[in-house]
């Protein structure tokens, strides 16, 4: 992570707090969309049914990014990379 920080691009300086804050910005916006369709949809049942895909679809991708990143941290840390 010192190597990242001291890094000449920016992208690669900053990806790691900036993956953090966009995936915590997009749960709070899809929990606040969830509640707003729940209660103005007619049928809220069918309407978790017809998102779920794509809600796990979306989980799936980010929390994969973000544990393979707490995997390879691991790692590092094990080997006393910093």
């Amino acid at each position: 992570m010192r190597a990242e920080a001291k890094a000449k691009g920016l992208l690669t300086r900053i990806w790691r707090p900036v993956f953090g804050l966009l995936f915590a910005v997009v749960y709070f916006l899809l929990g606040l969309s969830l509640i707003y369709l729940i209660i103005t949809a007619p049928d809220p049942i069918a309407l978790l049914g017809i998102l779920s895909g794509f809600l796990v679809t979306f989980l799936m991708c980010g929390t994969s990014v973000l544990g393979v990143y707490v995997w390879k941290r691991s790692d590092e840390k094990i080997q006393k990379v910093t």
